[in-house]
């Protein structure tokens, strides 16, 4: 149980270093665009856009 924590831990470590090194390289105007984008995507998901858009192939 302990050694499974540990090895848990370790990825988040792992992923969380990676992800400083990443923002580190990316300037920050891509970020808010990625950003934005995502956010956008998750409004017509949330609205039900897509799943009109898409119920056919869907379903």
């Amino acid at each position: 149980m302990v050694a499974c924590f540990f090895k848990w831990l370790s990825a988040v470590v792992n992923a969380y270093l990676l992800l400083l090194s990443v923002l580190q390289c990316v300037p920050p105007t891509i970020w808010y665009l990625l950003v934005a984008g995502l956010n956008s995507q998750l409004r017509l998901v949330r609205y039900g856009h897509l799943k009109l858009t898409f119920g056919h192939a869907i379903s």
